[in-house]
């Protein structure tokens, strides 16, 4: 079973930081996290592509960072962060998981209501967004690189993710183009 979505760490860690009402070590935070999402021994073993630590940890890491720039979550010093009083008002007005668009959103200075009513709503047009603007522009997409785009957009992976996926999904479409290349190299030689 996989380790869930990244956005399900950004409840996860509000709640368990309203709970707590004390400041959270980023070690604390992930042992809380492990017990709040009850994850298995398979989840736990799995690394990030770089193998330098957990997924757990990384995605605990990366929801602490998206709270504390919302301004939900507060650093009194390094690698230690507690719930605000905005944290705790989001809490109440939230009514599910929490995505990385609602808390751009507070980041930018959009009110709370305006974040979770009008963030949500939004979101789906962002997932078309990319491949949209290419079609406009009169570019090509490779269809592995639409998947990508598309996958990418959903907010469901940290920026690490993000990345990695990036990387690979290039990879694969450089070695696609190379293929197409190859094969009518020879045929234009012979014309030439």
């Amino acid at each position: 079973m996989a380790v869930p979505a990244a956005n399900k760490f950004y409840l996860a860690v509000l709640e368990i930081s309203n709970r707590s009402n004390e400041s959270l070590s980023a070690t604390e935070m992930v042992e809380r996290v492990i017990s709040h999402l009850r994850l298995t021994e398979d989840q736990l073993q799995e690394m990030v592509p770089s193998g330098v630590k957990t997924r757990i940890e990384d995605r605990t890491q990366w929801a602490t960072f998206h709270l504390q720039k919302a301004g939900l979550l507060e650093r009194p010093r390094r690698g230690v962060s507690r719930i605000t009083q905005v944290g705790r008002e989001y809490l109440t007005i939230n009514v599910g998981d929490i995505e990385t668009e609602e808390l751009k959103a507070l980041q930018s200075g959009i009110s709370q209501s305006s974040a979770v009513t009008n963030v949500r709503n939004q979101a789906m047009n962002r997932y078309s967004e990319p491949i949209h603007s290419a079609a406009l522009s009169g570019r090509e997409l490779l269809p592995e690189a639409s998947a990508f785009m598309i996958e990418v957009s959903k907010s469901e992976t940290t920026p690490d993710e993000q990345m990695e996926a990036s990387y690979q999904a290039q990879c694969k479409c450089l070695q696609t183009k190379r293929l197409k290349v190859s094969r009518t190299f020879p045929q234009q030689v012979l014309r030439g």
